[in-house]
């Protein structure tokens, strides 16, 4: 997937970008850590990068951290270390399509004042196939094509279901200023990112430009925390605090969006009704016991 995902940065129809590689993975090594044709095991991420790009130039960097820092932590260096205005925090199992970049510069020139950039997506499978994920199909639903979200109309757009796909944003650092990620979150450290951006009074401007590759698979962290639960125990959490923040600001209609919990609700009946469709019954019992909660 890390091949796949690079390739996918050199094959941008502009040529103006850099790339900074973070390895979060802990190793002094930079090892991937699980051997295939393409993923290294005892090599190191720094030799295996040139090896597999031996064209690459010095719009290309590589960093690793000395151990693991999560996260949240690893991008909050991405935002730090980065030598541009603008920063695409880019998953390492993603890929770009071609035309992102001129997608995000285009935006730019459009909303220069915008705290950051987003766009539509494309979902994709292990293999890189096109796939279909009622999640993702239900967010499209609620998604207009072209969207600029501010104060409290933006966070309550936000907060009936978070259809911002969090990589595919670009943030200007001028505007976010020392905003970082909150090292608290595993799971909705993006909406809380992106809450916090509008509750300052800055703003998001969605673009209509399908631009970017999300890939659904099993060994992802999003797979791991909706079935461990701990996703949903953060979203329950986030939305307790937002409903607080909110009605201390005098945003009523935020509030109640943050109270009622509704895409939390529905997020959960469809994964019970997946699980007991699969007959698993304890998998469903789980997340109905945390439905019950709400």
């Amino acid at each position: 997937m890390l091949e796949a995902c690079l390739r996918s940065v050199l094959r941008q129809t502009r040529t103006d970008w850099k790339l900074l590689l973070i390895d979060d993975s802990g190793k002094l090594e930079g090892a991937i850590g699980r051997a295939s044709e393409t993923d290294p095991r005892s090599e190191g991420l720094a030799d295996w990068i040139r090896s597999r790009f031996p064209d690459l130039d010095n719009r290309i960097k590589y960093i690793a951290h000395r151990e693991n820092l999560g996260m949240a932590a690893t991008w909050n260096d991405c935002l730090e270390l980065a030598e541009t205005d603008w920063v695409t925090i880019l998953h390492s199992d993603d890929e770009l399509l071609p035309n992102y970049v001129d997608a995000m510069a285009r935006g730019i020139g459009r909303f220069p004042e915008a705290a950051a950039l987003f766009c539509q997506t494309r979902i994709i499978d292990e293999d890189g196939n096109e796939t279909f994920s009622f999640a993702d199909w239900y967010k499209g639903l609620i998604r207009p094509g072209k969207l600029l979200l501010a104060s409290e109309s933006g966070l309550s757009r936000l907060l009936k279901g978070n259809f911002i796909m969090c990589p595919t944003l670009c943030y200007n650092k001028r505007i976010i200023g020392q905003e970082r990620f909150d090292t608290k979150w595993r799971m909705v450290l993006d909406l809380d990112f992106t809450t916090r951006l509008l509750l300052s009074e800055k703003w998001l401007a969605g673009l209509s430009d399908v631009a970017y590759a999300y890939r659904r698979h099993l060994a992802s962290a999003t797979s791991r925390y909706n079935e461990n639960l701990l996703r949903f125990d953060e979203e329950i959490a986030f939305y307790d605090h937002i409903a607080e923040t909110a009605g201390a600001r005098g945003w009523k209609a935020a509030q109640v969006t943050a109270r009622k919990k509704r895409i939390i609700r529905l997020h959960l009946l469809y994964q019970i009704a997946r699980d007991l469709s699969r007959f698993q019954a304890k998998a469903a019992g789980r997340k109905w016991l945390t439905f019950r909660r709400l």
